[in-house]
């Protein structure tokens, strides 16, 4: 059901409990969570089994907007049966701004996206699918060490998984989590779909025990993400950002269990049925200290105490060779190969190979 209203009628009910709307806001209500939409700001409060999490969250889009059409549709999908809420705000000589919402039975979750529309067409490199107000104060965590989960873009350049408190400002890729590690009470708030934008979350605090800021925005680009370009701009008709996952667990963990199935709805893992492969890389020990006689030698490691000792899989080990086996010459690698090969270890008729893999580090 569609409705369309403008700025001087701002009255519609919905039937049922689902969708009621009065005045200049609209409630969208199911499962766990509320959602009191306010049309002339394009922003909602955030409302959890009765409780605030967070207020006056909307998309950073500025500009005039005076007409409003809000829409319903129930949904079963991956992520459960619920129901997905539309509005779209238009002004004149204004891009079209499309909001949806993914509300689903029993899910301490809900995903979101927003969407930019005009037919001669619309291109950016930024979007900000969840941003709270300047004066955002939300306490939700209450008192204790109150902390941030900080995840690389990608394991390059030795950069790690950390926990930082909650002070200042911090910088997350694809997603973070806010949380008392006292209670282990958080958000956690990221990213579902990763085809087409980089993301990045935006933390920040002024003050202890209070989240001033809270942003996911596309378009994440820098030394975090290996760029030295801004983001491409996407181009189109109606250019839109990945669905943003939003939720508050008991259980912060919990939580990062839940995105992490929930990008997998979107994008399941290949298959494997393999077992676990096993193996040695080069780089963690010796980096660019690789030489042809310290393969041969950990070849020899590996067939005279390993894989006659089941470090292996499915009759496989792996020697990688990583950054600095670009220095030995094609007869030295043919020549670790023919090595590894005639040291092939025979047991119960199934022959163990070594299998050998040239990879490189990304150091430019």
């Amino acid at each position: 059901m569609r409705r369309k209203i403008c700025v001087v009628t701002l009255f519609l009910v919905f039937i049922g409990q689902i969708v009621m709307a009065g005045g200049n806001t609209a409630d969208f209500k199911y499962g766990k969570w509320h959602l009191k939409y306010t049309l002339s700001t394009g922003s909602a409060e955030y409302i959890y089994q009765g409780k605030t999490v967070f207020d006056k969250v909307g998309t950073g889009v500025s500009g005039t907007y005076t007409e409003y059409e809000i829409g319903q549709e129930e949904i079963t999908d991956g992520f459960g049966t619920g129901m997905c809420f539309t509005v779209t705000r238009s002004g004149e000589n204004l891009p079209s701004v499309i909001q949806r919402f993914f509300l689903y039975e029993g899910k301490d979750y809900f995903l979101t996206d927003v969407a930019l529309s005009d037919e001669k067409g619309v291109e950016t490199n930024y979007l900000r699918p969840i941003s709270t107000e300047p004066d955002t104060r939300c306490d939700i965590l209450g008192k204790g060490d109150n902390r941030v989960l900080i995840v690389p873009f990608d394991n390059d350049k030795w950069v790690r998984y950390r926990s930082s408190d909650l002070r200042g400002g911090v910088n997350s890729f694809e997603v973070s989590a806010v949380y008392n590690a006292d209670t282990r009470r958080g958000i956690v708030i990221g990213s579902v779909e990763h085809d087409t934008w980089k993301s990045g979350v935006r933390i920040e605090s002024d003050e202890p025990g209070i989240i001033s800021r809270l942003e996911l925005y596309t378009g994440a680009s820098g030394e975090g993400t290996r760029d030295v370009l801004p983001h491409g701009k996407v181009k189109g008709k109606t250019v839109r950002s990945p669905k943003p996952f939003f939720g508050y667990f008991e259980d912060w963990r919990d939580g990062m269990e839940e995105f992490g199935r929930a990008c997998a709805t979107i994008a399941p893992p290949l298959p494997w049925n393999l077992g676990t492969p096993f193996g040695w890389n080069s780089w963690a020990k010796m980096e660019f200290r690789l030489s042809y006689e310290k393969v041969l030698e950990v070849s020899d490691f590996f067939k005279e105490n390993l894989q006659n000792n089941n470090f292996e899989n499915n009759g496989i080990v792996y020697i990688g060779m990583d950054a600095g086996w670009a220095k030995m010459s094609d007869e030295q690698l043919a020549d670790i190969a023919r090595h590894c090969n005639a040291k092939l270890l025979q047991k119960s008729e199934m022959r163990k190979d070594i299998v050998i893999e040239l990879s490189y580090k990304g150091f430019g």
